[in-house]
């Protein structure tokens, strides 16, 4: 192979994973069909439907990141998938996930309980960053998704 051949295939290779990277590759939408699984003072285990948008040319695997739980902007604990999730690539799809929060005290249990016994709306949130890989790419995601309940 041609010293030039070869500089050509690099620059390629460098220019489309560039470019497939260089933005946000994974697009989150809609969370639906929350499902209590277990629940207890120490925390929740659930199961939800969540929509994602791969734009990228390379399939990604989705697991775990820093992510905190809010109700009401108030910080109630430790969100943490459960399962990893693998998109192939430019995928729009909607994908099952298993969560669980961890609580930062008892007392938020008990709110939690108490506000879905009163049938009591509250905004909850998601916020920090999860980790997308894909090959030799690590990208971390932005995540800050409300949802009202």
């Amino acid at each position: 192979m041609s010293s030039i051949t070869l500089k050509l295939g690099s620059l390629f290779s460098v220019l489309v994973i560039g470019l497939s990277c260089a933005r946000q590759p994974v697009e989150i939408g809609e969370i639906t069909n929350i499902k209590v699984i277990h629940a207890n003072n120490n925390g929740i285990e659930c199961t939800a439907d969540v929509s994602l948008n791969n734009k990228s040319l390379f399939p990604f695997t989705i697991e775990n990141g820093e992510l905190t739980a809010f109700i009401d902007e108030t910080e109630i604990g430790v969100f943490t998938l459960t399962n990893s999730i693998q998109l192939s690539s430019f995928e729009k799809k909607i994908h099952p996930i298993k969560f669980s929060v961890v609580f930062k005290d008892a007392d938020v249990g008990i709110t939690l309980a108490m506000n879905s016994l009163l049938g009591r709306k509250n905004k909850y949130n998601i916020r920090g960053t999860i980790q997308a890989k894909s090959y030799f790419v690590h990208k971390k995601i932005l995540i800050d998704k409300s949802l009202f309940k």
